[in-house]
């Protein structure tokens, strides 16, 4: 009789290597950035139209939640779309001194293995993926649901600037108020106010704060929007609530 022979656990995790090492990597695109080269470097330092003063090291950067970040960690198979004209250095297979249009992408891979560590270099992908049409993390055109201008909401430079207490005769904020965040880190946060009679003294009123989202950001839309369209109906408890307090 013939001999047939099983795959155990071990033989199981040997094929599943060798499947996933001849699969071919899965792009995953990361969205648009920056690619700062030494001469980027200079004009932004000077200050000159067009480049971003705030980036000041050579390599990716990415416009993350309104702020330019230095991106450091990538896994194989990003791919990004570069804005600007650079010129390659070192970490691109292609090598050094290359001069690349602005609108190229480039995408992470595995380079070479080096005392069984992988590393990762750039690699040019050209215009493989045109993403001019894709939505960005920033809105193109953000929220305007809220706005100081149309006295909707009350800006502040920062959620820490939010008040957290007021004279319950002299206090201007009630429930339901909206405060729009300026500062940098959070800028487009919106959040509504809950006001509250202070326990200990009833001369005051305590004032917390929801977030309701961010009118800047697209995840930020989409928490704003499911907040401020409400598609559960009101209960009778907190009808009988809302009686009580006002």
């Amino acid at each position: 009789m013939e001999l047939q022979k099983y795959m155990d656990g071990k033989s199981t995790e040997a094929l599943i290597r060798l499947i996933k090492t001849s699969t071919a990597k899965v792009y995953k695109v990361k969205g648009s950035a920056i690619y700062a080269d030494a001469d980027y470097i200079t004009h932004a330092q000077n200050g000159d139209t067009g480049y971003i003063t705030v980036i000041d090291s050579e390599g990716l950067w990415q416009n993350i939640d309104g702020t330019w970040t230095k991106i450091t960690e990538f896994e194989e198979g990003w791919v990004y779309n570069i804005g600007n004209a650079f010129t390659t250095d070192s970490d691109f297979v292609e090598g050094a001194g290359k001069a690349i249009d602005a609108g190229n992408n480039i995408v992470v891979c595995e380079a070479t293995v080096v005392s069984s560590q992988a590393v990762y270099k750039w690699d040019l992908l050209g215009s493989l993926f045109n993403m001019s049409a894709w939505q960005t993390k920033a809105l193109v055109s953000p929220l305007t649901v809220f706005s100081s201008t149309d006295d909707t909401a009350t800006t502040y430079a920062s959620s820490a600037a939010l008040p957290a207490s007021q004279s319950k005769t002299a206090g201007t904020i009630e429930t339901c108020d909206v405060a729009i965040i300026t500062g940098d880190t959070e800028a487009g946060d919106v959040y509504r106010a809950v006001v509250t009679e202070n326990s200990q003294d009833a001369s005051l009123e305590d004032i917390a704060w929801v977030k309701l989202g961010n009118q800047l950001t697209v995840e930020g839309a989409l928490e704003l929007l499911s907040k401020v369209c409400p598609n559960t109906p009101i209960s009778d408890a907190e009808i009988e609530a809302m009686w009580n307090r006002v």
